[in-house]
């Protein structure tokens, strides 16, 4: 059973709790020396009294009969003291001498009582802290490592833990607080004398150069940049993640101009880019709409084994052919990965059926497949371009091909899928009213009737296939099923998806939060079952909360 220990003030009557802040009362110590002076003084006494033949029988026998012939019954105590009161005593020298001593003492008894407790105290802190430290959950151990620091208790922590407290701070969600406690914590290793590694300057330059915001500004890269020269100066040699993480924040603020130049120093370095080099780069040049350079660079990168024929770099490809409106480039693309990715399941079940045969099929495939498979993200890329030309229904054939290959979709699929069916001039319209049209005692069209339909089935897929939603899937498919005149269900899922993400909340929260029985193997266990991927709560859109209180009005 855990202990909770609490310091004791000395030198007045309350004191104040070092956890919660609370005045406790003082509580009153027993003086266990003074009773061993008052069993001296009755053993002097009795001494005293046996060279004078006065017995303790004697006493007690001549007591028991003073006690019968008074009227009025006193206590052995009693007796007992009036026996002290008649005895011989020591000098007021030696009296004094033995009181000075005494309290000398009890200084040195309250001193050695209080650097006990501060010890017991500071035991049992760091033994919640290293508990806390099996979830690797940033929520459950940030309070113990706030109260070791107020208590100066954070010294007696090594540089392994450290490193686990950093790595539980980056793998945390992607919030503004955690970044404020990412900071403060290497403001402590730092104040410690502990350098920081490659490793550890690379997440950082990630979560400063905006992993926190949805969009990235120009600061966010003045921020790493500074973080990198910093890196440099410690003497610490750049990595390739190093690169890779400045190239990609510099792609994001569309500075295409400092991406060649760190493209440049690494190359200077002696460091070989990697598929996601060239990737970051690629993406930037169909930003611009530099399809030429992006074209002429992955002719260049048909070369290179190490990166050839991979996903990731045909996905950049095909989202800056998307970016640039060449929607049969697109086409042309996403038809090789995807008969790629049929090759691929073909010879899979060819494997099983012969596994005889299994290297043969391996190079015949290989030599027939000149794209790579495609993956979530192609769809993705595949289903965006569709709807923005209005190919409403290929997009949702498109999606049952990804889920008969067994390919997980995300929120964002679906999320695209859902704005397709709002009506924007419809929204533009209440706007201009102040009013909302409600449509539920009208009768649908045949083609409003199909498209709620459709939005139905895409809600159904959604929740049996597990995807977990988001804010934007709230915004998007509440205002479609209020933009083809269902108010009621719009309604309906508002509050469902309001309500479930509530209970998630409050059932992760009760599940993850640390009790004093959990064993270190239990928070191990539940470590791997956090998921800080999946979004933590829903915030509603500020456009639809005003347009569904037009309603409830």
């Amino acid at each position: 059973m855990r202990r909770l220990w609490i310091n004791t003030p000395t030198r007045s009557n309350t004191g104040f709790c070092q956890c919660n802040q609370i005045p406790t009362p003082r509580i009153p110590r027993i003086d266990i020396r003074s009773q061993r002076y008052t069993m001296a003084a009755a053993t002097m006494a009795c001494e005293n009294n046996n060279k004078n033949n006065n017995t303790m029988s004697e006493i007690i026998n001549n007591t028991t009969s003073a006690r019968r012939n008074t009227s009025k019954h006193r206590s052995t105590s009693t007796d007992f003291l009036e026996y002290l009161t008649k005895a011989d005593r020591p000098s007021t020298t030696e009296y004094q001498e033995q009181e000075r001593h005494l309290f000398h003492n009890n200084s040195i008894d309250q001193s050695v009582t209080s650097t006990l407790s501060a010890k017991k105290d500071r035991a049992s802190a760091l033994s919640d802290f290293y508990r806390s430290l099996a979830t690797q959950d940033i929520d459950s151990i940030w309070p113990k490592y706030s109260y070791l620091y107020h208590h100066q208790y954070h010294k007696n922590l090594t540089r392994r833990n450290f490193r686990q407290l950093f790595l539980s701070a980056i793998r945390s969600r992607s919030t503004q607080r955690n970044l404020q406690r990412l900071l403060v914590l290497i403001d402590d290793m730092k104040e410690r004398g502990m350098q920081l590694k490659c490793n550890e300057y690379d997440a950082l330059m990630h979560w400063i150069g905006g992993r926190t915001v949805p969009v990235k500004k120009s600061h966010h890269l003045t921020e790493a940049l500074a973080l990198f020269d910093e890196m440099q100066q410690q003497t610490i040699q750049p990595s390739l993640v190093t690169y890779n993480t400045l190239i990609h924040i510099a792609s994001q603020v569309s500075d295409i101009r400092m991406a060649q130049r760190l493209y440049h120093d690494m190359i200077a370095h002696d460091i070989k880019p990697d598929a996601y080099t060239y990737a970051t780069l690629l993406s930037s040049m169909g930003k611009m709409r530099d399809v030429d350079g992006m074209e002429q660079m992955l002719e260049q990168l048909q070369t290179m084994q190490h990166v050839a024929n991979n996903t990731i770099i045909f996905n950049a490809v095909l989202s800056g052919y998307a970016a640039s409106d060449r929607i049969d480039d697109v086409k042309k693309m996403f038809g090789e990965m995807y008969n790629s990715l049929q090759q691929n399941k073909r010879y899979n079940n060819t494997a099983k059926e012969q596994q005889q045969q299994q290297n043969g099929a391996e190079e015949e495939k290989e030599k027939e497949r000149k794209a790579p498979v495609a993956d979530t993200q192609s769809f993705r890329i595949y289903i965006e371009a569709l709807l923005s030309q209005g190919e409403q229904d290929t997009a949702i054939q498109v999606l049952e091909n990804m889920i008969s290959h067994d390919l997980e979709p995300i929120a964002a699929i679906y999320n695209q899928l859902f704005r397709s069916f709002m009506n924007e001039e419809a929204m533009e319209e209440e706007e201009d009213n102040g009013s909302h049209r409600n449509n539920d005692g009208l009768i649908l069209d045949e083609e409003t009737r199909t498209k709620l339909n459709t939005v139905k089935k895409l809600q159904q897929s959604m929740i049996e296939l597990n995807v977990p939603p988001n804010s934007e899937t709230m915004y998007t498919l509440v205002s479609a099923l209020l933009d083809l005149g269902d108010t009621n269900l719009a309604l309906e899922t508002f509050v469902r998806l309001n309500r479930n993400m509530s209970n998630d909340v409050a059932v992760n929260k009760e599940r993850f939060t640390l009790k004093a029985h959990d064993t270190v193997a239990l928070l191990t266990q539940r470590r791997f079952e956090l998921d800080t991927t999946k979004p933590n709560k829903l915030e509603p859109n500020q456009e639809l909360l005003e347009r569904l209180g037009k309603i409830v009005k």
